[in-house]
């Protein structure tokens, strides 16, 4: 019996049974079910031509022939501010695309991702239909017996389909078409859930909750108090007031756009600007310059269009949403030329603070946790516990404030004219929400940074740089964009609460509220130690910080021994449900096509960090191992083959290979300082040149007994680093050196012999 349930009778129509799907004998029930948000207008009003157009039969020759011919600086030299600088080169580029830029002769529909079924596939099913029709009319053998046939003739024939979408994916060599296919299957978009605002009335169309997003994202701004604290200043008293638009560096930032980009809200693709990139490169240039001497920024620069983001929780609470903004290209390269600038001037005058790893070059997750790691393992080998406390700043992208901004970069040396410029791209912003196909009406952006924009992570992290100085003396910080961590590295009985209120007091200063109840504190201690239940919590702005046995800290679970065995269960787990999605993608099991896939969405999910929690147990090494093992055993042919051979046919190595000579290429970035790691703080140069082997060799550190530290990675990497031979570290380039290490004998430094292995280890 199939039976649909409902709790209003009003909220179904037009009910239908139509054959079973695929080869099962249960029926399907057909059916129109009546919503709000079915209900709602589709709003095409927001639509741009540029939508309609056909790139792919774009005239290039004829545009880049079409801008060649023009008098950039007569046109240019007639414009008095911003906008009609901006409006001239944008009526010639809409210009352009109506002459040489075909349009599609259709307009795109609710219902145009559809999938097209293949006219013989619509045969097989119309007969299907008719068979079953029969069946049901008489129940007779003969009438069962063509149904089935039928019914797996159309199972057999979407089998066929697919295979030979796939093999035209494999066969065009093109990766962008090979990642969509991929992402398609492994990530399901169903839109935005219905959102409940705080009256409890709940948003079902797309319209509805594009407004109640909007207003959500805007509410949650920093209206300015007016009051300016005490900034720290340009100790070198150099000053960066203007910048260079070379029309050699804007062509390269053109060329470097992603194609795949979403356009801004004028609607104009990166491919446009990348495909004229030669043409285009001194208009965009001459523009940029007049722009930074007027000291403003076009009006439509300011405007955004907002992708919300769910991040966790309740997915109808609107507060769970996090804003991308969405801005013209050609502002994004006008950033990008000056962030280059603005992170040049702050490197060379010292301004940033060291404690800080994120959208830094040479800084990453793995620095960060490297570095912590480091302090930690060394004061259990002290004997020593440490409280690590993970403080959160509530929307802090989105709570910068804008007066205080410009403040502080006048204060480190940014002058008129660019600072006036900056002060125009963060003023006077305005930011609609996009659903669906629907839009919210626009609304004032009063604070913030555009989180999506080019400039705004460099902004941000000079707003918080001062953070690390807001704490006594023996304390750490450390920072990645807006997390923050702190502990103490002196004696176990410091504490780091009189820092806790220092920073408490900074950001009620600068406007930036904390979050305590997703505030924690983690003690890291020796396993013989008690619990932390009956410890004093710390404190942060009146609220207590509960205690947790573990924390996610930038994508990796540390628990209070420094075990990671958490953090490898979520490894395997996430790996094992990515290989077996996997399978499920491709109906062909071309190995080629499979390893693809493997190599793209599996083996990073094993890389990110490897460095930090590389594990050393055998039970670990042999689990994390059992994905690859079962996944090579999958593919066709290769069933009865043993696992190094498996490897070699796929062109793998083993995780704990692959895990060593990451640890290699991590200590050859150190030693080269290529990486934002001080190697005092990791290794020891041995000055004892009598020996044999290279000459970068390093001390090894006496044995810990302390197996967080023993198996450190500092500590780990040492001796194998020193078998290493002068021609491997002298290479000269990273690159060079990881392509080496292939070649390089690591075995002996294996805890598993792979050549010799069974596959008794399974999923």
């Amino acid at each position: 019996m199939d039976l649909l349930f409902c709790n209003d009778p009003l909220f179904i129509s037009e009910l239908s049974v139509i054959p079973p799907f695929s080869t099962s004998d249960h029926a399907t029930i057909l059916f129109t079910a009546f919503v709000d948000c079915c209900l709602a207008p589709v709003d095409d009003s927001d639509v741009s031509f540029t939508s309609n157009c056909d790139w792919d039969k774009a005239d290039w020759n004829a545009l880049s022939q079409y801008f060649g011919s023009i008098k950039w600086d007569i046109k240019f030299s007639q414009c008095t501010n911003s906008n009609e600088l901006f409006n001239v080169l944008q009526t010639k580029f809409y210009e352009s695309i109506c002459l040489f830029v075909p349009s599609r002769n259709y307009r795109p529909t609710r219902r145009s991702g559809t999938k097209n079924v293949p006219r013989f596939v619509k045969k097989l099913q119309d007969k299907k239909l008719d068979c079953w029709h029969d069946l049901k009319e008489e129940s007779s053998l003969s009438n069962y017996i063509h149904y089935r046939q039928s019914a797996a003739a159309v199972k057999l024939a979407f089998l066929k389909d697919n295979y030979y979408k796939e093999s035209k994916i494999l066969a065009s060599n093109n990766l962008g078409k090979f990642y969509k296919h991929i992402n398609s299957r492994l990530s399901h978009r169903a839109g935005i859930a219905p959102l409940k605002d705080s009256n409890g009335t709940i948003a079902f169309s797309d319209r509805d909750k594009a407004d109640l997003l909007n207003l959500t994202f805007t509410n949650a701004r920093t209206v300015d108090n007016k009051v300016f604290p005490e900034c720290q200043s340009n100790e070198h008293n150099n000053r960066l007031d203007f910048v260079v638009f070379n029309p050699f560096l804007v062509e390269s930032k053109l060329k470097k756009l992603k194609t795949g980009s979403t356009p801004g809200p004028d609607e104009i693709p990166s491919l446009f600007f990348k495909m004229l990139a030669p043409k285009l490169a001194y208009p965009l240039a001459l523009l940029f310059t007049m722009l930074l001497h007027y000291g403003t920024v076009p009006d439509c620069w300011k405007l955004a269009i907002v992708t919300p983001i769910f991040k966790k929780g309740l997915a109808s609470n609107p507060e769970n949403y996090r804003p991308i903004s969405l801005t013209c290209i050609i502002c994004k390269v006008f950033e990008s030329i000056i962030k280059d600038n603005l992170i040049k001037f702050v490197s060379l005058n010292q301004t940033l603070t060291h404690a800080q790893h994120g959208f830094l070059a040479r800084h990453s997750t793995t620095s960060n946790l490297l570095e912590c790691l480091n302090d930690w393992t060394r004061r259990l080998e002290e004997g020593l516990d440490t409280d690590v406390v993970y403080i959160d700043i509530a929307k802090a992208f989105d709570s910068v404030s804008i007066p205080k901004l410009v403040y502080k970069l006048s204060h480190i040396g940014i002058c008129n004219p660019l600072l006036s410029c900056l002060t125009s791209f963060l003023e006077g912003r305005s930011q609609k929400v996009k659903v669906g196909r629907s839009y919210s009406s626009y609304l004032p952006v009063i604070s913030g940074v555009p989180q999506g924009s080019v400039l705004g992570p460099i902004l941000f992290i000079i707003y918080v740089n001062e953070i690390p100085d807001m704490s006594e003396v023996g304390d750490v910080t450390k920072l990645f964009a807006d997390d923050v961590k702190r502990y103490a590295i002196t004696n176990n009985t410091h504490s780091v609460q009189p820092g806790l209120d220092r920073l408490g007091q900074w950001c009620r200063d600068w406007q930036l509220n904390l979050a305590p109840t997703k505030s924690c504190c983690l003690k890291i201690k020796r396993k013989c130690n008690a619990s932390s239940d009956g410890a004093k919590p710390y404190t942060i702005g009146g609220h207590d910080i509960p205690y947790v046995n573990e924390y996610k800290d930038l994508g990796i679970l540390v628990d209070d021994h420094l075990s990671f065995a958490s953090h490898i269960n979520s490894v395997i787990s996430r790996a094992k449900q990515r290989v077996y999605l996997l399978f499920k993608c491709f109906v062909s099991r071309d190995i080629l096509l499979l390893m693809k896939a493997y190599v793209s969405y599996v083996l990073p999910i094993f890389d990110y960090c490897s460095s930090v929690y590389s594990p050393f147990k055998l039970s670990e090494i042999d689990r994390l191992e059992s994905v690859q093992r079962n996944f090579t055993k999958k593919l066709n042919g290769l069933c009865d083959l043993p696992y190094d051979e498996r490897l070699a046919k796929c062109g793998l190595v083993s995780l704990e290979l692959r895990r060593l000579r990451k640890d290699l290429g991590l200590c050859y970035q150190i030693v080269n300082g290529l990486i934002a790691l001080n190697f005092a703080d990791f290794f020891t140069a041995d000055t004892n040149h009598r020996t044999r082997r290279n000459r970068q060799k390093l001390k090894i550190q006496k044995m810990s007994h302390v197996s967080s530290r023993a198996n450190f990675f500092s500590v780990r990497v040492v001796p194998v680093w020193n078998t290493l031979t002068d021609d491997i570290i002298l290479c000269g380039s990273y690159k060079q050196f990881c392509k080496l290490i292939e070649s390089f004998d690591l075995s002996p430094f294996l805890k598993r012999d792979w050549n010799n292995s069974n596959d008794s280890t399974g999923f």
